[in-house]
């Protein structure tokens, strides 16, 4: 072939090269041009700094390790994140220095998941078990709402305490809300979240504030998230009549009263649940000599157990997480299991 002529080939083998793979290549950039953008592009490319993400329509829940008291965050699928009570307070002793369940615990596992703010605090009763580190969270963090059952702030058995954390509910701007069974919290859209207790009336007439009475009273909520339901009695071991059986079904249930009644409660056999979470104490020695289990513990997760139900409890696993898809349920325990002789 003639130089000039094999000069002209190799020029439109080199343009072929170069235009043949965008020529092959164009209908399928437009087809991926013409594919719907799923999730948020602001969330991924605009959220502030410290802001959540969202979860992926995961509903995460973890029950902390707070001693002989309750504390539960709520991590919502579109990445909120709500307590339900905030556990306890204890002195310091010669062997250990004080603890704040909000100071030392929760809020340490606010700050590794990222949160700059809490969207809001469900206090199920007035007790130093489920109130005691909400003071210290609601002075040192932003929290959106502050929700209770309305126990009035004069009456028998209230926490001098107490009324402040109403009061701090507007430091940042944050609403407070009485809540009675039937109300229902905006909490995702994801969730249905309603309150089954107290009825309204329960504060209407005039009680012996008692140790009792608050259990009794303490807000019943259900959470669901598909196909499951999430039960937090607080303390109430007995589910009040008027709550629709239906209602209190559930795949995972928070044992009442830290799992001193699971044999007696009506919340076992009528929730039927799958899974137990009990929050508590390893031992009780005052309960030695009393009607109560030293080691409620223990006593739940053979009396749970008996009935086939997977028992976990804080004092033994460490903090607890279930993580929901809307079909299933996934438990985890903090640590391999060690039940104290």
């Amino acid at each position: 072939m003639p130089p000039a002529k094999a000069s002209a080939c190799n020029r439109k083998r080199f343009l072929l090269a170069i235009l043949l793979p965008g020529l092959l290549l164009q209908p399928l950039f437009s087809a991926l041009a013409a594919q719907p953008v799923t999730g948020s592009s602001s969330a991924v490319h605009t959220a502030p700094a410290g802001a959540k993400l969202p979860h992926n329509n995961v509903l995460t829940i973890t029950w902390f390790e707070t001693g002989a008291s309750l504390a539960v965050a709520l991590e919502t699928p579109s990445g909120k994140v709500f307590l339900i009570d905030t556990g306890g307070v204890r002195k310091a002793t010669a062997s250990a220095p004080d603890y704040n369940a909000g100071r030392d615990t929760i809020s340490h596992f606010l700050k590794k998941h990222g949160y700059a703010r809490i969207d809001g605090i469900l206090i199920s009763h007035a007790h130093g078990d489920h109130i005691g580190g909400a003071q210290w969270l609601m002075e040192h963090w932003k929290v959106g709402q502050f929700i209770d059952h309305g126990y009035p702030a004069a009456a028998k058995g209230m926490p001098a305490t107490y009324p402040r954390l109403r009061e701090l509910t507007a430091k940042d701007g944050g609403a407070y809300r009485v809540v009675r069974s039937g109300d229902t919290l905006a909490w995702d859209p994801a969730l249905q979240t309603e309150v089954l207790a107290p009825a309204a009336g329960t504060f209407d007439k005039p009680d012996d504030g008692s140790h009792s009475f608050l259990n009794m009273s303490s807000i019943v909520l259900r959470v669901q998230h598909g196909r499951n339901v999430f039960l937090f009695p607080g303390d109430a071991y007995h589910a009040a009549k008027d709550i629709p059986a239906r209602k209190l079904k559930c795949a995972v249930l928070t044992s009442p009263h830290h799992g001193f009644h699971p044999d007696s409660s009506n919340f076992t056999k009528l929730s039927a649940p799958k899974y137990v979470v009990v929050t508590c104490a390893a031992d009780y020695p005052s309960n030695a000599g009393t009607p109560y289990p030293r080691s409620p513990g223990g006593f739940s997760v053979e009396k749970y157990g008996a009935l086939g139900i997977e028992t976990f409890v804080t004092a033994f696993d460490g903090d607890i997480t279930a993580r929901s898809d809307g079909q299933t349920v996934k438990m985890t325990r903090q640590r391999a299991r060690v039940i104290p002789p």
